[in-house]
């Protein structure tokens, strides 16, 4: 839609066009479908691909994209939404945390989810303190102990 302006460098027509597609009903309509349907179904599991940063985005711009349309989802709501939808129990202690609060904001909960998330993956990256290559069953000690 956008790209027939690309070889004249218009973007403000650019602009005028996509916001006439977005302020068109049909397309407010397909556009609050979608992002509803992403709130309500699209989870944090174990196993999700991208961890929480693609969780995260992925409601982040379902959101926006029902702010677009000026359709703004009530924020508590959002809250309730956003953590209901975390299905991996690495998330389970912050996520009650963040339940139970009731001072805490979305914005708090998706800061605290993107920390948790930061966590997990440090400790997933760490090398164990206790090596097990070529381990012959004999503590460091042991070894340290005849080289002297």
């Amino acid at each position: 839609m956008v790209k027939r302006f690309n070889a004249q460098g218009d973007g403000c027509s650019a602009w005028l066009e996509l916001v006439k597609w977005f302020e068109s009903q049909g397309s407010q309509e397909t556009i609050a479908q979608k992002a509803l349907s992403i709130l309500a179904t699209h989870k944090l599991h174990h196993t999700s691909h991208g961890v929480a940063d693609l969780y995260v985005e992925k409601f982040e711009n379902a959101l926006l994209d029902l702010q677009l349309i000026n359709q703004p989802y009530n924020m508590t709501m959002a809250k309730i939404q956003f953590l209901e939808n975390i299905t991996d129990n690495e998330y389970s202690s912050t996520k009650e945390f963040l339940m139970m609060d009731t001072s805490k904001s979305y914005h708090d909960c998706v800061m605290a989810i993107r920390r948790k998330s930061i966590h997990l993956s440090s400790q997933k990256g760490q090398i164990p303190s206790t090596r097990r290559i070529n381990n012959t069953g004999k503590s460091n000690s042991n070894r340290n102990n005849h080289r002297k």
